[in-house]
């Protein structure tokens, strides 16, 4: 989900809808890869912490979101799933040395992480470094699990993606979607790939720790996971730059990870002026995503959603009162409606290989900026804002275009050199 969940306030908390129809159940199941009994979605937790938006661009103390597998807080207002309805968020980021960038983690303590307590103080070895971090994970447990930046597996994308953004390779990333072309990231960085949910392919890496946003597939899961290896499990409703945090926290890489989200708010705050003097300040902006035939909209609560506000565009009324989960699904009769901005970025469906809001015949964007842009949208962590940047700056400020497929290992590069020069 957002990116750039910036600045924030703090939403209500409050359950998952009691009852979903059909294509909001089947919508959630699809982002969180879960199953469902006819209407019923299985596993979602009963009850769901807030959604904190942490200051990204505006003060910038702990930043924003969610979804490797999701993201969310619930809306007050029932939602009507045939107007729009608010759900839990779509979230939807072998080496054993990371890429040879400078390396500004020599300790674990930062602003934007937890605080520990006096009882919870992590005991320290005689090099300085913590040995243990304590925690509350996304199940509501406090956990204390060894610090350590070897023997890393990677749950999800989204967590592979932060690993390797904090310069810690792990051993191996599980992967659902293996069509996201976003995946040549870990070929680059020379990390395996291996398949969600295969518990004997986990095992077998022997990995000394596993890390993994807590969406409600690998919370069902938890036990078989923790016969393998000792498990950490970020709040997958915390900002992204928090979730950060506690890998950095793991990983004693808290100094990168302050680097990581000084630099996104810093190129923020940059373009958002950029924007103000070439006239678009307030401009209207939509995101909708086409995945598993429904179409999503983030609202300021996600990721993205967060980023465009940080940004100074306005959305609809309908986008930007996306509640529960950070987003909301639009029904067929509101998507030309929804699509009717100043500006149009459409997430393409990879998954389903089905294209995107763009091919609906409802659907005309005239001479409207339109980005047709990739699924890494979706996610969370540093390299998904530094993304949504350099498309947003190329669309409207640039030569009019958004990053390819191909292009994202040389973005993940320049990404990496930002972080490196900034160290």
């Amino acid at each position: 989900c957002c990116v750039a969940r910036s600045g924030c306030c703090i939403h209500p908390s409050t359950d998952p809808p009691a009852e979903t129809s059909s294509v909001s159940a089947n919508a959630i199941a699809s982002h969180w890869h879960m199953p469902v009994t006819g209407d019923t979605l299985t596993g979602v937790p009963d009850n769901a912490p807030p959604i904190r938006r942490s200051p990204l661009i505006r003060g910038l103390a702990l930043l924003a979101v969610v979804l490797a597998t999701a993201a969310g807080c619930r809306s007050s207002d029932a939602a009507d799933v045939n107007s729009a309805s608010a759900v839990a968020s779509p979230a939807h980021g072998t080496g054993t040395s990371g890429p040879e960038r400078a390396d500004a983690t020599s300790t674990s303590t930062n602003a934007a992480a937890p605080a520990a307590t006096d009882e919870e103080s992590e005991a320290v070895d005689d090099g300085g470094s913590p040995e243990t971090a304590t925690f509350v994970d996304g199940s509501g447990v406090e956990v204390t699990l060894p610090v350590t930046s070897e023997g890393l597996l990677a749950l999800d994308f989204s967590t592979g993606l932060t690993l390797l953004t904090l310069d810690v390779a792990p051993i191996a990333v599980e992967i659902f979607d293996t069509s996201n072309p976003a995946l040549a990231i870990l070929d680059e960085e020379g990390v395996e790939r291996i398949p969600t949910g295969n518990l004997e392919a986990t095992a077998a890496r022997d990995p000394e720790l596993l890390i993994g946003i807590s969406s409600p597939r690998l919370l069902q899961v938890r036990e078989e996971l923790e016969a393998i290896a000792p498990v950490a499990y970020p709040d997958f409703l915390l900002p992204w730059d928090e979730q950060m945090a506690v890998i950095a926290e793991l990983t004693d890489t808290a100094n990168t990870a302050n680097v990581v989200r000084e630099l996104i708010q810093a190129r923020t705050e940059g373009l958002r002026a950029a924007l103000a003097d070439a006239g678009l300040a307030g401009a209207r902006a939509s995101i909708i995503q086409l995945q598993a035939g429904a179409y999503y909209s983030y609202g300021p609560t996600s990721l993205v959603g967060g980023l465009f506000e940080d940004l100074g565009f306005t959305r609809s009324e309908l986008q930007s009162g996306a509640g529960a989960f950070g987003f909301v699904v639009l029904s067929e009769e509101l998507v030309a409606q929804e699509a009717d901005a100043d500006v149009l970025f459409a997430i393409g469906d990879n998954l389903d290989d089905a294209g995107s809001v763009l091919d609906n015949p409802t659907v005309d964007v005239g001479d409207t900026p339109t980005g047709l842009v990739d699924i890494t949208w979706a996610g969370v962590g540093g390299f998904p804002a530094w993304l949504m940047l350099d498309d947003i700056e190329s669309l409207l400020l640039g030569d009019g275009t958004v990053t390819s497929p191909d292009e994202l290992v040389d973005t993940w590069r320049e990404f990496t050199a930002a972080i490196d020069e900034s160290s």
